[in-house]
């Protein structure tokens, strides 16, 4: 009890057998698991009890599978704020590099680092959410990109085309500019 009114929140999550995996619109940038419709799936939670202790953001820091005691759960909560600034400067580490890939011209370089940072699922640091927005301004810039080399069209199209593939390998860019491919065959 005195740890649910000086520390923390508790949340009871249902358990669910639903182990089909969650919806996905494609996109690469994570979403928060707590807030989705299966939690207990999304979590990989595989027995009862189970007990995580997360962030604000529900990003996973520790797991009990057994009931905790106070001291201990204690311990671990006071230990998540340590673990949520390691997660973001790590995150941020990353991004740090994605930036200078993208100053340079290096967009491929880039979002290969944008990526492994959504790799990792967690949601809501600032260091995250600084990699979407920079994710969503070179998908933006590539769709741009692809939308006058088709409109433009010509003999080199394939080539600007497969070279576009190249740049955003593993983003849901490249669904389009797959269709883009085939059309211009």
């Amino acid at each position: 009890m005195k740890l649910a009114k000086e520390k923390a929140v508790f949340l009871r999550v249902a358990y669910t057998s639903d182990r089909e995996p969650s919806w996905n619109d494609g996109s690469m940038v994570p979403t928060s698991k707590i807030l989705g419709k299966n939690p207990s799936r999304d979590y990989d939670i595989k027995s009862y009890p189970t007990m995580l202790v997360t962030d604000a953001y529900g990003n996973e820091y520790f797991r009990f599978t057994a009931k905790p005691d106070a001291a201990s759960l204690g311990k671990k909560i006071d230990a998540v704020a340590e673990q949520a600034k390691k997660t973001n400067e790590k995150l941020q580490k990353s991004l740090d590099a994605s930036k200078k890939s993208f100053e340079s011209k290096d967009r491929a370089k880039a979002l290969k680092g944008l990526l492994e940072n959504f790799r990792t699922g967690v949601v809501g640091l600032d260091a995250q959410e600084a990699s979407i927005k920079l994710y969503h301004e070179i998908i933006d810039a590539g769709r741009k990109e692809l939308d006058a080399a088709v409109a433009e069209g010509g003999k080199d199209l394939q080539k600007k085309l497969k070279e576009l593939k190249g740049i955003y390998k593993d983003t849901e860019l490249n669904k389009d500019i797959d269709a883009a491919i085939k059309g211009a065959k």
